[in-house]
């Protein structure tokens, strides 16, 4: 959650042209409450949207375990190489107008 919450700051600067804040994580925090307690510059979320995310994670990661972006993953890992390498690979996957470019009408 770290990277991405980090991304984040960064595109909020860069595109954006907004000041970037970081927060540190809570050991007892899931990925879902880092996320979003990192992202808000108030620190603040409710169970309900960290709950929901949570969720909206989990069915994005599967997605039914046979989707390019999770084959590409796999393959990439098969053959050993680092793990940023085949995360990239299944994030780059999900772009293509065959995957249905889902991630792209997210606003």
């Amino acid at each position: 959650p770290t990277i991405i919450t980090n991304t984040y700051q960064v595109k909020r600067r860069n595109y954006d042209h907004k000041s970037m804040y970081f927060h540190l994580p809570k050991r007892e925090h899931s990925t879902a409450q880092t996320m979003l307690r990192t992202v808000r510059p108030d620190k603040r979320f409710t169970e309900e949207e960290a709950h929901l995310l949570d969720l909206c994670l989990i069915l994005h990661a599967e997605h039914g375990g046979g989707n390019n972006s999770a084959c590409a993953c796999r393959v990439l890992s098969s053959s050993l190489t680092d793990t940023y390498s085949a995360l990239a690979s299944a994030v780059g996957s999900l772009k293509g107008p065959r995957h249905g470019g889902a991630n792209l009408k997210v606003t």
